[in-house]
């Protein structure tokens, strides 16, 4: 047995990778590149010498196309167009990813009554995030409230059949990094899965899908947010995807009678993002069967307090989470029921 260890560190994941292969023949064929401003990594395995050149080139195709479809730094994509225009009620095509993406955010919303919502981004404008000017105080109750009109799912109308969006307000953005990160890590697995390989990794700026045909998995081990070098916890993962939300790295400190920390995350329902404070989530790591749902389960964990998240993730099928919150000044942990079977080896 050759056993091999990969460590990866990404925004939010420490990521120890354990290769436990069948055969010593079997080698790792890594295969790294750029994409929607982070880094992504795919490792396969397999006994026989493959084209990495053409994996890269094929993944390299499937980026830019999912690029010129959702990047939002693009001033020539898709969404950009979208967004852009202020015509109402005016229905506009939409390529084959954007309107799956599209189609998925609206499922997430409504079972998150709200809390997942791609809408939110002149809100990000509003606040200082994202790349716009951050700005030294919380924004009046008044200015905040201006902004409501723009926001909501349902200023915006989608086809799926016909494939296309339309705006009911002409000031209405969408921005989905939330979701598309691990929407492109699906399509690149389902690349390879075509191409016939058995066992492989899929990483992309920290959301993860893998494959395997034995049962020694990936280790993937979930990072400290006091210590980046360290992992708190680990999990084994056969054939799955995990991705994780932080908000540990990315916050503002705004000014005033009392300064305020607030993180990147901005809660659809009222406006705000949220406030680094007592029993709010600081990181939500969640296992699904798909990486674009354990994306976007992710997001919705951050917004909810630490028991309505536990209750919401339980609900779901063939997903568990592991969360770590601020609790009397300290970060600790929870975890869902079965979230302790991807501890074992064998799951």
């Amino acid at each position: 047995m050759d056993n091999r260890y990969l460590l990866i560190f990404t925004s939010n994941l420490l990521f120890l990778i354990f290769f436990g292969c069948e055969s010593n023949l079997d080698k790792d064929f890594v295969v790294k590149g750029s994409t929607m401003g982070t880094q992504y990594q795919i490792v396969v395995r397999h006994s026989k010498e493959i084209n990495t050149d053409l994996i890269f080139k094929d993944v390299s195709l499937i980026l830019e196309d999912i690029n010129n479809q959702m990047s939002t730094y693009d001033s020539n994509s898709e969404i950009s167009i979208f967004n852009s225009t202020k015509e109402l009620n005016q229905p506009y095509q939409i390529s084959d990813y954007f309107a799956e993406v599209i189609k998925k955010s609206f499922y997430y919303n409504e079972i998150s009554e709200g809390f997942f919502d791609i809408t939110v981004k002149p809100l990000y404008q509003l606040w200082g995030f994202q790349g716009y000017n951050a700005r030294q105080y919380e924004p009046s109750e008044n200015i905040l409230r201006s902004f409501f009109q723009f926001v909501g799912m349902d200023n915006i109308v989608f086809d799926f059949n016909r494939k296309t969006i339309y705006k009911r307000h002409a000031e209405t953005e969408i921005d989905v990094s939330a979701i598309a990160k691990g929407y492109a890590v699906d399509i690149v697995a389902d690349y390879l899965s075509k191409k016939g390989y058995l066992n492989y990794y899929v990483e992309i700026g920290g959301e993860i899908k893998v494959k395997t045909s034995h049962q020694k998995g990936w280790l993937i081990g979930i990072q400290d947010p006091n210590e980046l070098m360290n992992s708190v916890d680990s999990v084994y993962l056969l054939n799955g995807a995990i991705a994780t939300s932080g908000n540990y790295f990315n916050f503002i400190e705004y000014l005033g009678k009392k300064s305020k920390k607030r993180t990147h995350i901005i809660n659809p329902i009222d406006g705000y993002p949220l406030e680094i404070k007592e029993g709010v989530v600081a990181s939500a790591t969640v296992i699904s069967k798909d990486c674009i749902d354990a994306d976007a389960l992710a997001t919705i964990l951050m917004i909810l307090s630490i028991n309505d998240a536990i209750d919401f993730i339980e609900s779901i099928e063939n997903s568990e989470a592991y969360i770590i919150y601020y609790d009397q000044g300290e970060l600790k942990s929870a975890e869902t029921s079965n979230f302790s079977n991807f501890k074992n080896k064998f799951n």
